[in-house]
């Protein structure tokens, strides 16, 4: 499995708890793209290096993902979940970052 990288921009839900593992600046996340069954998992780096929050909207990360689905379902424009068990909030990648 090759490692890809991804500028992405987070929406993370309101009600999330601190169990999830917030706030951080860096967070393991499970992703879902839109219109597929299966997660894969990634690592969020705030590009800020705040800790992410509950509430937030639009904010600028980089989403590290070790899966050989990544480059064919997670292109730019498309939408995806953010799960930690369960949906958590969702996020759209903005382009490809290359290492």
């Amino acid at each position: 499995m090759k490692t890809m990288r991804f500028r992405v921009l987070l929406t993370i839900d309101a009600g999330v708890r601190s169990s999830t593992g917030l706030p951080s600046a860096t967070w393991e996340v499970g992703i879902r793209p839109e219109g597929t069954d299966g997660d894969m998992g990634a690592l969020a780096a705030a590009d800020d290096g705040e800790p992410f929050r509950p509430g937030e909207r639009r904010r600028e990360a980089t989403l590290t993902v070790t899966d050989d689905r990544a480059e064919e379902e997670l292109r730019t424009g498309r939408a995806f979940q953010l799960r930690r068990d369960g949906p958590i909030g969702h996020g759209v990648v903005v382009r490809r970052a290359f290492l």
